[in-house]
């Protein structure tokens, strides 16, 4: 082998090095981001849970009476669905 074969192997070899790297920068990078992603989607579904157990409480002590527990119901909702959307946008 001459020197111009031994300097064009090492190159590519310097080239697959280099590029393999960027390649693991990125795949690790991808799960970091993914491992985040479910831990919001998970804590946007508690929070999801946690209103649908305080709605339920509402309907259940009827809080409000017949002409008031709609708005508790809806004042809960509105709380809990921002709550679980803050948990996702904010990623």
């Amino acid at each position: 082998m001459d020197n111009k074969n031994v300097i064009k192997t090492t190159e590519n070899q310097a080239a697959g090095v280099f590029i393999a790297t960027l390649n693991q920068i990125r795949a690790d990078h991808l799960n970091q981001d993914l491992f985040r992603v479910e831990a919001d989607f998970k804590e946007a579904c508690a929070e999801l849970n946690e209103g649908w157990d305080s709605i339920r409480k509402v309907i259940t002590t009827n809080r409000g009476g017949e002409t008031g527990m709609h708005g508790f119901i809806g004042e809960r909702a509105q709380v809990f669905i921002s709550n679980a959307k803050k948990a996702i946008v904010a990623a």
